[in-house]
């Protein structure tokens, strides 16, 4: 069985990590409280205000930045390895907030959330990279959801300092801590094994395994040799752009990236950008409502995370986007209801918080969580970087589009038509997973490789080293 000290390093390196993901919500959260104070021109305690639609793009422009990150972010896992990437990046948030902290005009607020979007990017492939790589296959699927719980809790905890503050700047200045404190407690442990392998550091890949799986952790040579064939081998198949569009790799790439645009077009970002909206038409407290909803991604969140290696990646799936296309469901016949029917409406105006916590509810079981477990598990080696920052780059793409989007699609569908077409890409979204995802928990990263490379009856080897793993780690 697993000795404490070994998983608990491995839990304690996910969570080390994952403070600097607690910013990365923090980045995304932050546009709700800080958009509904400064559109709001009736105080004069508002020294900065702007248009609803100047609104849209102060809400969107962080994940235009966190597409262009995630292209950053394959170099810079090349160049600085996941830990120093996830060292260094700090500074760049830290630089946008100073802008949004201190912005006079609204050329530097957008400046200042570009930059921090450009962090999300960057953190978001680098951390799910790391964990993907150092942690044993029987906890990877748990250590991987660790990735969205710690974004929603900074979602959250933004969403509690704009209530508290009332101000864009207070609450962008706690904000600006986070980032800052991940780099510092990410130099408490070791780089991935597999990266420095990779750059001919076997000593160091050793030590960081003993460090991942104990001294005495009796598979350090099969899985250092493990590792090192994994590794002969990409460089046998030095892969570009063209190999990536190829077969064994087009297949966990198209996988990953279809669950990505899945994860944004069941309407997460927009929701979670637009929850002032949303609570404003039915007339309830925004911020009260919000925060009950963010309190409880991060709570389901917490639950969720203990079935992955159980119930398995698939079925989590299957589930979220069922639970998912239900509650939007419910949300748009609300809004339905509150265009054509009103005073039928005006006796459930308590419908789009129940809505929205079990949309939240379904999304934290599998699509808030699972998409980004698959980026750092299912990629060969030779691709890894190059996927893994395309597909990123992608999801974050997307999520721009649609926060940016969001209310013109309101205006073109109307807010019921907006809610039933997200409902409708979760139906799809059930519908692919049953088809075409292959279930990975309990799976090492060779046999998940050797799955999608046709070589399933490669050896017994890789088979042994997995129970070998599961008896000591």
């Amino acid at each position: 069985m697993a000795t404490d000290p070994e998983v608990f390093r491995q839990y304690l390196t996910a969570i080390l990590a994952n403070i600097g993901s607690m910013g990365v919500g923090s980045i995304m959260g932050y546009a709700s409280p800080a958009g509904a104070y400064l559109t709001n021109n009736s105080t004069d305690k508002n020294d900065l205000y702007i248009t609803s639609s100047e609104n849209s793009w102060f809400s969107s422009l962080s994940n235009l930045g966190a597409s262009i990150g995630c292209i950053l972010a394959g170099f810079c896992l090349r160049y600085f390895g996941r830990r120093g990437t996830i060292l260094y990046s700090s500074i760049i948030p830290t630089i946008g907030w100073i802008l949004l902290i201190s912005a006079p005009n609204y050329l530097l607020l957008v400046t200042g959330r570009v930059i921090t979007g450009l962090y999300c990017g960057i953190h978001t492939v680098a951390a799910s990279t790391f964990i993907g790589e150092f942690s044993s296959s029987h906890i990877r699927g748990i250590l991987g959801t660790f990735l969205q719980i710690f974004v929603f809790s900074g979602i959250l905890l933004t969403y509690v300092f704009g209530g508290i503050f009332n101000s864009f700047r207070y609450n962008g200045a706690i904000c600006a801590i986070l980032p800052c404190i991940c780099s510092i407690s990410i130099l408490f442990v070791k780089e991935s094994p597999l990266y420095l392998i990779s750059n001919g550091k076997e000593l160091e890949a050793e030590e960081s395994l003993k460090f991942y799986r104990g001294e005495n952790y009796s598979s350090i040579v099969k899985e250092m040799k493990a590792l090192k064939d994994s590794i002969e081998e990409s460089r046998k198949n030095k892969a570009n752009l063209r190999d990536l569009l190829r077969r064994p790799n087009l297949k966990p790439f198209s996988v990953v990236l279809c669950l990505m645009i899945f994860q944004q077009t069941t309407g997460f970002m927009a929701v979670i950008s637009n929850l002032a909206l949303i609570f404003q038409d039915p007339k309830m407290s925004a911020d009260t409502s919000s925060i009950i909803a963010a309190v409880v991604n991060v709570a389901s969140s917490l639950i969720c995370s203990s079935f992955v290696e159980k119930a398995g990646r698939k079925i989590l799936l299957i589930i979220s986007g069922a639970i998912m296309a239900v509650s939007l469901a419910m949300m748009g016949v609300f809004f339905y209801l509150m265009e054509y029917h009103n005073s039928l409406s005006n006796s459930i105006t308590w419908l789009p918080l129940l809505a929205v916590i079990i949309y939240l509810i379904g999304f934290s079981a599998g699509y808030g969580v699972l998409p980004w477990v698959l980026l750092g598990e299912i990629f060969a080696p030779e691709v890894k970087e190059m996927a893994s920052s395309i597909s990123a780059a992608i999801v974050w793409g997307c999520a721009f589009l649609l926060s940016l989007l969001f209310k013109v699609l309101q205006d073109m569908l109307h807010p019921f038509g907006v809610y039933f077409l997200f409902s409708g890409f979760c139906v799809l979204s059930v519908f692919y997973t049953l088809t075409s995802v292959y279930e990975t928990k309990g799976k090492t990263l060779q046999e998940i490789n050797d799955y999608y490379s046709g070589n399933e009856n490669r050896s017994d080897e890789v088979m042994t080293l997995n129970s070998d793993t599961k008896d000591v780690a």
